[in-house]
């Protein structure tokens, strides 16, 4: 009988922004959540949460790798710059489109 060992590859180093501990909270979530975002230029824009935090975003390669044509209409920048801070949401439509909070805190967005 013979035993093997496997190596487990190393973890890969977490370089995202933390979430606040408090993060799973509904207090918590109310308390980050947008108050504004600012249109950059191209598809960025600079967000900012209750908390103070803010966060630069870059919708570009999220919508350009999206097959679904309601998320893709939104590279037309017409489109895109129509968004809107919404009970602290940020919203492109009628909710045609968003993304968690979680998400946007952390400046990651798929």
């Amino acid at each position: 009988m013979s035993i093997s060992s496997t190596t487990k590859p190393a973890p890969k180093a977490d370089t995202t922004q933390a979430l606040p501990a408090a993060w799973g909270d509904t207090s918590a979530r109310e308390a980050l959540a947008l108050e504004k975002a600012e249109y950059l230029g191209e598809y960025q824009l600079r967000l900012h949460f209750r908390d103070g935090h803010a966060q630069s975003v870059d919708f570009q390669p999220c919508l350009s790798a999206s097959s679904h044509p309601d998320v893709r209409k939104y590279l037309d920048k017409e489109r895109f710059v129509q968004y809107a801070v919404q009970h602290g949401d940020l919203v492109w439509g009628d909710y045609e489109m968003l993304f968690p909070l979680a998400d946007l805190y952390r400046g990651e967005v798929q």
